[in-house]
């Protein structure tokens, strides 16, 4: 018979065995059998020690004898614990559930083993949720390491075998943005590509061209700076992205991301004035210190912003380009940089 805390009423408490002088002489008291299954007082948390005589330890667990308890004690107890926190609940050690027979003699067998029904299922599923994401960072901080130390050659074997697994003829391509959707949106245009996803997919898109995700001077994304810093560009924050292309990728689309590494607008300017004092934008990942940090040695011999520290003239195929200083790819710190940062992209 379930009772007390499922709503229910309790069972009635039947008449008390006759006492020992009672008896007839010469044969035993009798006493109540209880025939029925215990009760259990459900969605109650007691401390046990206002049942306990700590004086006697019959069982051995430390807990102490379990003496009867009135409903109106047990409910009194009840109420001064609903003050605890559930973590502060599962961690006492008398924590239990009282369980009752019918005739109303506490059950010390079934109280004094730990309820399941003591844990609080939704604060279990966010605390869950909060450990796995502290796992999953210190997973990505790991990774991050790694990332500065992993050879390219690595990560092309692993494009190649993204690409031979690219169907040519089963590709749609749309480009997701075009010169002016940076002013639409509200400075979301990464929203306003989600709420038309549904639709992409219908229609068959298998993939979507992303525009240049950095913090830029032209609005466009097309005169990066700051590489790292996701946050400062004009379509929208870093978070925004993440969970457009979480979403992407949860319908079978891809996102193809368009990167601007010919030429970069420094943020700070040299002794001479020229712009050519280049920042990562990168500031709460300290293993990527230093990265993206350039200074005018980064910039070709010969163009409008070197200061004369670089190590090669542009090449017989590059364009000039005056709008942006145009970066020394043969430079071999400038190939490190920009390979850790396209792998953390």
């Amino acid at each position: 018979t379930v009772g007390g805390g499922q709503g229910l009423p309790p069972a009635p408490t039947p008449a008390p065995a006759p006492a020992p002088e009672e008896a007839k002489k010469g044969e035993e008291p009798k006493k109540v059998v209880d025939s029925m299954m215990p009760r259990l007082e459900t969605g109650v948390n007691f401390g046990l020690g206002a049942f306990v005589d700590e004086s006697v330890d019959e069982s051995g667990d430390g807990l102490g004898p379990l003496n009867n308890a009135s409903s109106s004690n047990l409910m009194r107890k009840a109420s001064r614990n609903q003050s605890h926190t559930m973590a502060e609940r599962m961690q006492r050690r008398s924590s239990r559930h009282m369980c009752i027979n019918n005739d109303g003699v506490l059950n010390s067998d079934m109280s004094r083993v730990p309820s399941m029904m003591l844990i609080d299922e939704s604060q279990l599923e966010e605390d869950t949720k909060k450990y796995t994401e502290e796992v999953e960072k210190l997973e990505r901080d790991s990774l991050n390491i790694m990332q500065r130390r992993m050879p390219s050659g690595s990560l092309l074997e692993k494009m190649e075998e993204v690409i031979g697994t690219a169907n040519k003829d089963s590709i749609v391509l749309l480009q997701g943005f075009n010169w002016e959707s940076w002013r639409a949106g509200a400075g979301d245009w990464y929203g306003v590509i989600g709420k038309s996803i549904d639709k992409f997919k219908h229609v068959g898109v298998t993939d979507i061209w992303m525009p240049p995700p950095s913090s830029s001077v032209a609005p466009q994304g097309y005169l990066p700076s700051q590489l790292f810093n996701l946050d400062g560009s004009k379509y929208g924050t870093q978070a925004s992205l993440e969970t457009l292309i979480k979403t992407l990728h949860e319908n079978g689309i891809r996102a193809i991301a368009d990167i601007v590494v010919n030429h970069r607008c420094g943020d700070k300017q040299d002794s001479q004035g020229r712009w050519n004092q280049f920042t990562s934008g990168m500031e709460n990942r300290p293993s990527f210190a230093g990265v993206m940090d350039w200074g005018g040695w980064a910039i070709t011999l010969g163009d409008t912003y070197s200061d004369g520290t670089g190590e090669h003239a542009p090449g017989k195929y590059d364009g000039k380009f005056d709008a942006a200083p145009d970066i020394d790819h043969a430079n071999q710190k400038v190939q490190q940089s920009i390979a850790i940062w396209l792998r953390w992209l």
